[in-house]
């Protein structure tokens, strides 16, 4: 059996660049198909209505790291892609993107009375677009805010899809408790049954696991509720058992003040993790997105943030998602905030109260020009040298 140093792998996943089945013809705004660098964001939209042409729940923006060196304006590039994309879902909620099973996941929002326990994943053509869909399907999808796929160490080893169960009422929403759920396959397609089931019955009730992120064997899971932050499982990936209750091999490191912590990423060579959180609700709420560095060697505890942005200038009401630029290069992180409708970038050293480096909302549904502004819930940065 053939390995695989971690070296390579992280090579794999900044530097190749994975061609799909083309589906669909190049449309004139569509940037042309390459070999170099890919700098293209995904973003999940919630909008939906039954019974009429769907809203899109995908919007894709082009070289979303590009940069005006003449000071001109950002408008002009960070814009959605004037394509439709429709996964299938009832209106979106968080999006995922893995270059090694060359998928795009997207769950359910789930909510308004519409029932969706699916989950989408789609493969995609040489332009990004989504083509083909599978779906997975079990009650545990109901209310998933956070996916993450484990990093192969072999060619043999399995492709696991964890993801989140952040809510055990509402429409078809099953009894299963509120935790963390593996699937065996992450390319799986029909009805599956979960492998594995995480409680963290420790957390407490007012507290939830929400987005996820993956550190070779090592899960992070943000943690909402008062005085929330992250969860590290360490080498859970490797365990095989199919209960876990309150997972004992666990660390839990909590940010004063944190209120509604949801998005998460992580950035594995530069050893940084962000997440967003906000406090109140709707319009009157207050967004932050902290950025924690050396955030692995951290012991577990309350912890400081590195830096915290915040205030009037940063637009941050709601925000819900983050994905950070995970190349040795990366500069940049993205920002989805459900209340102003914003979907933001910020560069990764920014701190306190500084506006957005680019931001975009989207007022007409691509392709088709409706008037709707279109509320953005789940964001994905994949960028590839």
């Amino acid at each position: 059996m053939k390995k695989f140093s971690k070296a390579l792998i992280l090579s794999l996943m900044v530097g190749s660049v994975i061609t799909g089945i083309v589906s669909c013809e190049r449309s004139d705004d569509e940037p042309p198909v390459t070999k170099g660098k890919i700098g293209r964001l995904y973003i999940s939209f919630s909008n939906y209505r039954d019974g009429a042409t769907p809203f899109p729940t995908i919007g894709i923006i082009d070289n979303a790291d590009s940069v005006l060196t003449n000071g001109g304006d950002m408008s002009t590039i960070f814009k959605l892609r004037n394509i439709s994309i429709t996964s299938g879902v009832k209106g979106g909620a968080t999006l995922y993107f893995d270059p090694f099973v060359q998928r795009i996941y997207q769950s359910p929002k789930n909510e308004n009375g519409l029932s969706d326990t699916v989950l989408r994943h789609m493969s995609y053509n040489l332009n990004g677009i989504p083509a083909s869909t599978n779906s997975i399907q079990n009650s545990v999808m109901g209310s998933v805010r956070g996916m993450a796929i484990n990093i192969p160490e072999n060619n043999n080893e399995p492709r696991f899809l964890y993801v989140t169960k952040t809510s055990r009422t509402g429409i078809n929403r099953d009894v299963q408790p509120v935790g963390i759920y593996k699937f065996n396959s992450a390319i799986a397609n029909g009805y599956v049954r979960y492998g594995q089931k995480i409680t963290l019955a420790g957390l407490g009730e007012e507290r939830a696991p929400w987005g996820l992120a993956i550190n070779g064997k090592t899960l992070y899971a943000s943690i909402s509720g008062p005085n929330g932050g992250v969860m590290v499982l360490p080498n859970v990936v490797n365990n095989l058992d199919t209960l876990l209750a309150d997972y004992s091999n666990t660390q839990m490191h909590t940010i004063a003040g944190a209120s509604k912590v949801r998005g998460i990423s992580y950035h594995l060579l530069k050893d940084i993790l962000v997440l967003t959180d906000y406090t109140g609700e709707g319009p009157s709420a207050v967004g932050k997105i902290y950025i924690i560095e050396n955030f692995s060697k951290l012991p577990a505890g309350e912890i400081t943030p590195t830096r915290t942005i915040q205030g009037a200038s940063t637009g941050l009401i709601e925000p819900v998602d983050v994905s950070i630029d995970k190349r040795a290069n990366g500069t940049f992180m993205f920002v989805v905030d459900k209340s102003s409708r914003y979907i933001s970038r910020f560069k990764i050293t920014d701190n306190g109260n500084v506006a957005p480096d680019a931001r975009l909302k989207v007022d007409k549904t691509p392709e088709t020009g409706i008037n709707v502004e279109m509320i953005p819930e789940g964001i994905y940065f994949d960028g590839r040298d």
